[in-house]
């Protein structure tokens, strides 16, 4: 029975398996671990290891320039491939998306209209329901001041408090309740900056490249021209 032998790609195998024997790779890996093992009986105290170290570090920049330059090169085609895929299935959503948008905005108006509808007949209701209580406290005060003018009393002294009507919670207007696709309706935190200077300091941030092009202008031991902001430096080998 014949074998066969499933091509070596990308898709099948990890990254370090695919990699590991690839000839510009084993090339890399070997100078690398030379570099390494030669680099390691340098200790800095004489110019002439400062020589010899710097050598060293310029070649791990050389190696490193070199596996980011082979990194890019291999991944390029991936990265174009990826945004052809993504760029055609966008087109196919888009297709739909307007349309959608369109149904979603007419059914969260639709519940806002209910739900105002709603607030309304509350409205109203509780408005019918303290009149009656007016017109019954009103009612129940004549009847008593009549009784104490029949008994001799003073009518003014009588008071009957309205009683208070209370508050009906508002129904929410369920959308699944609406509909049998399972479409529900969700609300989502937000916010919105009013006034940026009301805004505590905790919850600002930097724009850090407007400072960083700032401190760009001036040399490294220039003072900061930024209230609040300190112009300092690092250094490195390059």
């Amino acid at each position: 029975m014949e074998t066969v032998t499933q091509e070596l790609t990308l898709l099948n195998v990890t990254a370090r398996e695919y990699y590991s024997n690839s000839p510009s790779v084993i090339v890399l890996k070997d100078k690398i671990e030379t570099a390494i093992k030669e680099s390691k009986d340098i200790i800095i105290f004489t110019d002439s290891s400062v020589e010899k170290a710097s050598q060293f570090i310029k070649g791990f920049k050389n190696l490193d320039k070199k596996i980011e330059d082979l990194r890019k090169s291999e991944k390029e085609p991936f990265l174009l491939k990826g945004k052809e895929i993504d760029s055609f299935f966008k087109e196919l959503q888009q297709m739909f998306e307007k349309e959608a948008s369109r149904l979603e905005k007419e059914i969260l108006a639709w519940k806002r209209k209910q739900e105002e509808e709603a607030r309304q007949r509350e409205a109203e209701e509780r408005k019918r329901l303290e009149d009656e209580a007016i017109a019954e406290a009103l009612k129940k005060e004549e009847e008593l001041k009549k009784l104490a003018v029949d008994k001799g009393e003073d009518p003014s002294k009588v008071k009957v408090e309205i009683p208070i009507v209370p508050e009906t919670v508002q129904e929410e207007i369920k959308i699944s309740s609406h509909n049998s696709s399972g479409l529900s309706s969700a609300r989502y935190k937000r916010f919105e900056v009013v006034d940026i200077n009301l805004v505590p300091r905790e919850y600002l941030c930097v724009d850090e490249s407007k400072v960083k092009a700032e401190r760009s202008k001036y040399d490294f031991e220039a003072k900061s021209t930024i209230p609040g902001i300190k112009f300092t430096f690092t250094e490195g080998l390059r």
